[in-house]
Parts: structure tokens; C-alpha cells; sequence
């Protein structure tokens, strides 16, 4: 009887983490997405503040900033962005209307091979916005959307119902700039490199 009981939790174990796989993903890849961005900051002597302790598992529609960093004068408050697959492609307008669309394995299948359904879904990008009170009007703020995991593709659409690639635009979308990962993590590196640089420089001539 215990045996069976095992097997059963393992089965509704099983159901559970397929089921729910695709925000288990999403969760993990931003846990491992921030960790690697806090590392950069600490080795580059950047500020770092988490500002959303929930932020793995923050809906994309939640308002508020998931962490904020501060490099030199330039604040960047980061929200996480993610894509439940990454064959979704999101097309985006600039007042922030978004339309996801996939193709998706239909559970059920009248001829018993695997059919696919393509697939709408229709959000609002979350109005972001910083507490006046909390940065001071001597930095410039920079705020961010952090699209990991990313979708495989995301296309900023014109008023004439037109699409370009979003990365190959200024990227600003309800007042935010749209970054991928990469992108992201490849700013912060090379902000750490040059502040490294001239911390070791100055360091130098205080030596001397």
C-alpha cells in the first residue's frame, strides 16, 4: 500500500511539473538571469538593490521594477519580461498593446497524430513607473524590460499595422527600453570592465 501510494505521488508529481513546466522554466531562467547580473555588479563595484523579492515568479503584467541598478548617473530600474515558450513571437505597438502568438500541440486529436493549433493571446504591457522620492533628480533613469526567456522574436508594429524587428528599432516600448539578456548582461559587463579599469588606474597613481 505505501508503494502504491509512492507511485501515485510520483505520478501526480510528474503531471504537476509537466503542467507546469513552462513557469517553472521561466522562474529558474530569471533566478539564473539575476544571480549572473549581481555577480557583474559586486565584481564592478556597481549598485545592486532587488527590489521585488517575488521577482521568479512575477507576472509580466505585475507593475514595479524587479531590481534597480546604478551606474555612475544613470539609474536602470529592470523589470523581467518572459516568454511561457520560446516559440512565441510578441508584437508589440508603442502605447504597449502586445499580441503573443505560438503554435501549440492540441492535447486531443480526432486522427490520434499530433496536430498543432496556432494561437492568440492579447496583454497590456504593465505602465512602469519609479517613486519620484526614490531616486534623485541628479540621475537619469533608464528603465528597462528584461525579455528572458526571450521570445523568439519580437516585432514593434506602426500604426499602419507595419512590423520591424523591436531590436532593430530604439527599442522603447510604454516608456521602457526593451533589452534581451545578452544585450543586457553585455551593458553591465562592460560598464564593470571600464569601472575595473580605472579603479585599478587610479589605484596606480596612488601608488606611485
Amino acid at each position: 500500500e505505501k508503494d502504491e501510494r509512492k507511485v501515485n505521488a510520483k505520478s501526480l508529481l510528474g503531471v504537476l511539473s509537466l503542467i507546469f513546466w513552462q513557469y517553472i522554466r521561466a522562474a529558474l531562467s530569471r533566478i539564473a538571469t539575476y544571480r549572473e547580473i549581481k555577480r557583474l555588479c559586486q565584481a564592478g563595484k556597481i549598485d545592486i538593490k532587488l527590489m521585488n523579492g517575488s521577482y521568479f515568479t512575477a507576472k509580466n503584467k505585475n507593475d514595479g521594477f524587479d531590481f534597480i541598478l546604478k551606474i555612475g548617473n544613470t539609474v536602470l530600474p529592470v523589470k523581467f519580461y518572459s516568454a511561457l515558450s520560446t516559440r512565441d513571437t510578441a508584437y508589440i505597438d508603442p502605447r504597449g498593446k502586445v499580441c503573443v502568438r505560438g503554435t501549440y500541440r492540441k492535447p486531443l486529436s480526432r486522427s490520434g497524430r499530433p496536430e498543432r493549433q496556432a494561437v492568440k493571446r492579447f496583454y497590456r504591457l504593465p505602465s512602469m513607473k519609479i517613486r519620484k522620492d526614490f531616486i534623485s533628480k541628479k540621475y537619469t533613469i533608464y528603465p528597462v524590460f528584461l525579455n528572458e526567456p526571450p521570445f523568439r522574436s519580437v516585432k514593434l508594429v506602426d500604426k499602419l499595422g507595419r512590423s520591424t524587428d523591436l531590436y532593430d528599432t530604439s527599442g522603447i516600448v510604454a516608456g521602457c527600453r526593451w533589452l534581451d539578456k545578452e544585450t543586457f548582461i553585455s551593458l553591465v559587463y562592460a560598464y564593470a570592465s571600464k569601472r575595473k579599469d580605472q579603479t585599478d588606474e587610479n589605484n596606480g597613481r596612488a601608488t606611485d
